[in-house]
């Protein structure tokens, strides 16, 4: 856990500019707090189905000892939870979504459907929770990752670097593989009537998911990919 959460001071990914937060926020606790630069009162806490996360800080010197420009710093998408809603109820049954997500947790979330937030000049996001992923159960490693609901965790297959002729492929001319294997799945999709759709996949399945599909990931330099079962094109051997 320390490893993962190290280092969360002096965030750079996080925040691209002031949001409205208003409509997602409920302030607790009489305290002086500043969001967007905007002076409040208590700490903003999220409601209904949002997850307050404080960003992970953005890797400024890559493993060979080479300072980043700040334009080239790749944004991290995850972080630490702050706060947690209360979740909401589906309108057409109105079974109640719980929320598993807890504040404390480490999360991993997807790149859409993120308001991104500067709280006390700390870069947060707002997400709700359908956009999280998964959770790493302690240090930033791929065998922690628990993910939810219908995510799974596939471990991409390496780039084919050299041609039948011996030919070596320049690093630009190779394409990512949209193939891999599962490491890891969650418990299934929440169905409107309070039931889980289970995954139809296991771990060691090896998949085809499609070009755009997931979020990816690494984890002590392997490519990984998080995707949803519905993103999932077809089992190979």
């Amino acid at each position: 856990m320390e490893a993962f959460v190290a280092g969360f001071a002096g965030r750079q990914g996080c925040r691209r500019g002031s949001r409205q937060v208003s409509s997602r926020v409920g302030m607790v606790e009489e305290e002086r707090h500043f969001v967007d630069e905007v002076e409040v009162f208590g700490m903003p806490k999220a409601v209904r189905n949002y997850v307050l996360v404080e960003c992970a800080e953005a890797e400024e010197v890559t493993s060979g000892g080479l300072i980043l420009a700040t334009t080239t710093v790749e944004k991290p998408n995850y972080g630490v939870v702050k706060s947690v809603g209360t979740g909401y109820r589906y309108p057409t049954t109105g079974v109640q979504v719980p929320m598993v997500i807890k504040p404390g947790d480490c999360v991993i979330y997807g790149s859409y459907g993120v308001d991104e937030v500067s709280i006390d000049d700390e870069d947060h996001v707002f997400v709700s929770q359908d956009a999280v992923l998964a959770k790493v159960n302690g240090d930033y490693k791929a065998t922690n990752v628990e993910p939810i609901y219908d995510t799974m965790l596939v471990r991409r297959d390496s780039s084919t670097e050299e041609l039948g002729s011996g030919l070596m492929l320049s690093a630009k001319a190779q394409s990512k593989p949209n193939t891999g294997t599962i490491l890891s799945v969650g418990n299934g999709r929440l169905m409107e009537g309070g039931e889980f759709e289970p995954v139809p996949y296991a771990v060691g399945d090896r998949v085809i998911f499609a070009s755009t599909a997931g979020t990816p990931v690494k984890f002590e330099g392997a490519e990984h990919v998080l995707v949803r079962v519905v993103e999932v094109l077809a089992k190979v051997e």
